[in-house]
């Protein structure tokens, strides 16, 4: 991938905050000063294409044969670099806004902010990514004293494939009377489904929706529910969402007859 030079822009954009981890503090390190912030990064995500948020200022110096350079324009200074477990490999990314202000004391004030998009690499499970600044143009005359940032680092999982739902009884019960509903939910990576019950008439549609919330993953469960339905036959349906927003692929159902 070709680095490209990065254009002096005069204004620098300015985001909200969001949760932050600062890096290169103490005044013994070179990028002191400089901070990082990510953030909407995903604990779980269900498609390849991943996108969060990200800012990142600080100060950086440039020398050119031992003196500092105060007028050099259109100069290639710093510039995100992504690695990680991605479908393209490592690589320069381009932000929403990137650029560098000059500063009277021979510093540029360099920045990059915005909403990025990787696409992760193919197959479920944890993928890693990790984040770091790297000093870009660098030739003859124009030397980088400190040329890599701090790295950030974070991680996901990416979870493409719904769970299966369990219905193993048959149930009876009488209007106004309790029925043990048993069911299970079992995912490949999620440790917890969010749960409910849909309840279908003769014709298909939906009579009552019974939400369990949060329950585990591959375990039998019961729930105890007051029937409010009239005599007849219906029919329970066990539906599951898991934490990367995969509803189930195979639901589980079976017959409620009401008598």
């Amino acid at each position: 991938m070709n680095r490209l030079p990065i254009l002096i822009v005069a204004v620098a954009a300015t985001l909200a905050l969001w949760p932050a981890a600062c890096l290169a503090k103490g005044t013994s390190d070179p990028w002191a000063g400089s901070y990082m912030r990510i953030g909407s990064f995903p604990e779980w995500v269900n498609s390849p294409d991943l996108g969060f948020e990200m800012e990142y200022s600080g100060l950086f110096d440039t020398e050119v044969d031992g003196a500092a350079n105060p007028d050099q324009e259109d100069v290639a200074l710093v510039a995100p670099w992504l690695s990680g477990t991605l479908a393209s490999g490592a690589g320069v990314l381009h932000p929403d806004h990137l650029g560098a202000n000059m500063k009277d004391n021979g510093y540029w004030t360099c920045y990059a902010d915005g909403r990025m998009t990787v696409e992760l690499s193919a197959g479920d499970g944890e993928k890693n990514v990790s984040l770091r600044f790297e000093a870009l143009g660098a030739t003859e005359d124009y030397k980088p004293r400190h040329p890599f940032s701090p790295t950030y680092s974070e991680s996901t999982i990416l979870d493409t494939h719904g769970a299966k739902t369990v219905a193993p009884y048959a149930l009876t019960c009488k209007p106004g009377g309790y029925v043990t509903i048993t069911y299970q939910v079992v995912d490949l990576l999620s440790p917890t489904l969010t749960v409910s019950i849909r309840i279908t008439s003769s014709s298909g549609k939906t009579v009552k929706s019974i939400a369990l919330g949060t329950q585990p993953n591959k375990t039998v469960l019961t729930s105890l529910w007051k029937c409010g339905l009239g005599k007849g036959k219906y029919r329970y349906s066990v539906l599951a969402t898991d934490l990367a927003g995969n509803k189930a692929s195979k639901i589980g159902r079976n017959s409620l007859t009401v008598r």
